[in-house]
């Protein structure tokens, strides 16, 4: 029953697991069976029936017919998950299971693209073209990602050159004059020994979400992108794989926040006040990647070496909230106006070596090892500046005083992280329905921080602090096959993610401000302990593939973003104990050969356990997290004689249910339920297709994201208005893509 596979399989219908969504081939369909589906996420090639832990894969057809072009796109596709994706480019975060990254932090889910491990935050939200797989592993998977997989792991993988010339040319256009090219060539250099496949993309658009006071567009984008990948076979068992990668984000909009400031309550369901910024806001980004993999086979196993380097900086800025023009305070009706602009610097910037031994596939035990050691650097500048002639300086160092935008506040720290691990994976196959796998990691981290700012604008310049962080993790996970059709699996989970520094002085200007404040200069590691318990079926002559999972987590120091009016600082608070259940629910039917649904429904309730600055929010909802999900898809292909041409209609709903956006669960900041629809037309050709699509077809207008600033008097007295930065999503959209294959 457990056998291992050795190639993985891309051209068909794969199922919608726990979970793979899926979509039709491109071409005629030669069976109703749904096809096998490979998973490669856990570093070893293993069917998705045989795999314990719950995962969605995004094979290439899934990625093309669904039209995945963001990670937003398949994020709406898995249940218990969320992608909120505002403010700019670098901030878009991946919500699973409940594990909801906090602002400033390191992320919650661990990024892997073609094998490597992301080392900062900024690398989720790209453009995915070229693309051959997605692998989305939900629940903890520390014990052999590290210490950012508490959520979960996303694993990339870009399409290998082979020994055949081919590629791809995608052009498109849309609304808002849309531009978007897309070319990738493979071709073999020496046959059988060198190969090569570069991509390129071009993708821009102006936007519907207006500034009235300087007439941008804040959801416009210029984005692109470039890669090279070179392997080379140097031998029978020697593969050396280079990659690299390059991406421009240009003439973007950046803080794309609103204010909503009303006297008594919050109404984020009902209210949509416009941009009214005088500074036109900006968001500029540059990557730069590059990676070397090398695999040596031997009888006894593979060794693989997999060095990179990454390189990540964002920079953006506009108005301070409340994003208007004013002088500083509040009007004659209570109304809160600034007079502030911000700018903002992000840059990450590191290299990372992981060594391991992988013992022959074919064997009944088999062992991965490894060890991964990584050295990553951070600098975060923050500028307030005064508003003196709607025009917003370079805030790289501060402003002069007699400038038109002199500087108030000035921040510049710089982190610097050396991580080394330690892994080690095994599984067993205890007999020929039973398997279980063991995984267990050590990672430890140590990190300094360093005040850069001038004695002027920092009461501790050069000030350095460090800490060490380290735990041990393990996963433990059992999958036993009822039939050759039925599986079911349990697994246990640690997770770990690594503590950091607030601003020097947070905890006293904090404590200022509020004396039962907990938050302190430094926050500590997040640790948390999951169970998850699910089926698989393939039912129906494998037309129907089914998939249902419980799981409960209990997590300890959960990091949260905080931010504080008064002093102006955004600081990373913790809860002590924060409990999550949830249960999820997918399917994949075949209908017939041209008929195919999808669903997926999931529920989790995130709450606090135990919050020492304010007991009293016991059973409140975590912020971030959707208390339910549910996807639904139905696509329909008409086949045209014997020439291969098909036309084929898609309709995606997506609803996301109610969602907090801060611990005290601040009333008027809580969003509705939000409903999605898209619609894809595509009429194809043996080498050709035509694509017309619409995003958010409804026009359903509500906000991605929402800061509570102010909580208002309902929840606290003290606080005379309720206040929250609020950023609009996108609207209704449309486009036309045209691809020719060759």
């Amino acid at each position: 029953m457990f056998k291992k596979n050795n190639t993985a399989k891309s051209n068909g219908l794969p199922l919608m697991g726990a979970a793979a969504l899926a979509a039709l081939p491109l071409g005629p369909v030669a069976s109703e069976e749904l096809e096998e589906v490979v998973v490669t996420a856990l570093k070893r090639e293993q069917s998705l029936l045989e795999t314990a832990d719950s995962i969605s894969v995004f094979n290439e057809a899934t990625i093309q017919k669904a039209g995945i072009e963001r990670p937003g796109d398949f994020v709406a596709m898995i249940p218990n998950a969320a992608l909120i994706d505002s403010n700019v480019e670098g901030e878009a975060f991946l919500v699973l299971r409940g594990m909801a990254p906090a602002r400033n932090a390191e992320t919650s889910t661990a990024i892997v693209v073609d094998g490597v491990l992301s080392i900062g935050p900024n690398e989720l939200n790209q453009d995915l073209f070229d693309v051959q797989q997605i692998e989305v592993l939900k629940g903890p998977q520390s014990a052999l990602y590290g210490r950012n997989a508490v959520g979960g792991v996303v694993v990339i993988t870009t399409k290998r050159p082979g020994n055949e010339f081919e590629g791809h040319v995608k052009v498109g256009s849309g609304e808002e004059n849309r531009k978007l090219a897309q070319l990738s060539i493979s071709s073999p250099l020496i046959a059988d020994r060198l190969f090569l496949r570069a991509a390129a993309s071009h993708n821009e658009r102006d936007g519907k979400l207006t500034n009235i006071i300087t007439g941008e567009d804040r959801d416009r984008f210029q984005r692109k992108n470039a890669r090279l990948r070179l392997d080379w076979q140097a031998t029978e068992n020697l593969l050396v794989d280079f990659r690299s990668g390059v991406s421009r984000l240009r003439d973007a909009g950046g803080i794309q926040f609103t204010a909503s400031t009303l006297p008594d309550m919050l109404d984020i369901n009902n209210v949509f006040p416009p941009f009214e910024n005088n500074i036109k806001s900006f968001n500029d980004q540059d990557k730069e990647n590059a990676s070397l993999k090398i695999d040596w086979e031997t009888p006894y196993g593979t060794l693989t070496s997999v060095s990179a380097y990454s390189s990540v900086e964002d920079r953006y800025g506009q108005d301070n909230f409340p994003y208007i023009f004013d002088d500083f305070g509040f009007d004659e009706d209570g109304n809160f106006r600034g007079g502030l602009t911000q700018w903002v610097l992000f840059n990450t910037e590191g290299i990372s070596q992981e060594l391991r031994w992988t013992s022959p596939a074919e064997a009944r035990f088999s062992y991965i090892l490894g060890v991964y050691l990584a050295d990553i650097e951070a600098d975060r500048v923050t500028n307030l500046a005064e508003d003196r002639a709607s025009i917003l300086l370079n805030g790289r160092r501060p402003n002069p005083a007699d400038s038109i935008n002199p500087t108030v506040v000035f921040r510049d720290d710089e982190t610097e992280r050396d991580t080394t691990a330690f892994f080690a994976h095994l599984a067993f196959d205890i007999t020929d329905t039973l398997a279980a796998t063991a995984a267990v990691r050590y990672d430890n981290e140590e990190a300094e921080v360093r005040d850069l700012a001038p004695a002027a604008w920092s009461a501790t310049p050069g000030l350095k602090r460090d800490d060490e962080y380290s735990d041990t993790t393990t996963k433990l996970t059992l999958n036993w096959a009822l039939s050759d059709n039925v599986s079911v699996s349990a697994s246990y989970g640690e997770a770990f993610k690594a503590g950091g520094f607030n601003p020097s002085g947070t905890a006293a200007a904090v404590a200022a401000a509020n004396p039962l404040s907990t938050v302190q200069d430094e926050y500590g590691e997040e640790t948390s302990d999951s169970i998850d318990v699910g089926i698989k079926a393939e039912l129906f002559a494998k037309r129907l593939f089914l998939s249902a999972a419980i799981f409960r987590t209990e997590a300890e120091n959960f990091q949260v973003f905080e931010f504080f009016p008064g002093p102006s600082l955004q600081a990373i608070a913790q809860v002590e104990e924060v409990e999550i259940d949830g249960f999820e629910i997918e399917a994949t039917w075949r209908v017939n050969d041209n008929f195919t649904l999808q669903a997926a429904y999931g529920e989790t309730e995130s709450t606090v356990e135990k919050l020492l600055s304010n007991p009293a929010l016991r059973g409140n909802r975590m912020p971030y997290t959707p208390e339910d999900t549910f996807f639904l898809s139905a696509e329909h292909i008409w086949q045209f004689g014997g020439n291969g041409m098909q036309l084929s209609a898609r309709v995606d709903y997506n609803r996301v249910g109610e969602t907090y956006w801060d611990l005290l669960n601040t009333p008027g900041s809580v969003r509705d339920p939000v409903d999605l629809v898209e619609a894809r037309l595509t009429l194809a050709g043996d080498s050709w297709d035509t694509t017309l699509w619409v995003s958010n077809a409804l026009d359903e207008e509500y906000y991605g994201e929402v800061v509570v600033i102010f909580p208002g008097p309902v929840v606290d007295p003290a606080f005379a208005i309720a206040a929250a930065a609020s950023s609009p999503a996108a609207p209704r959209y449309w486009g036309i893509d045209f691809t020719y294959r060759f």
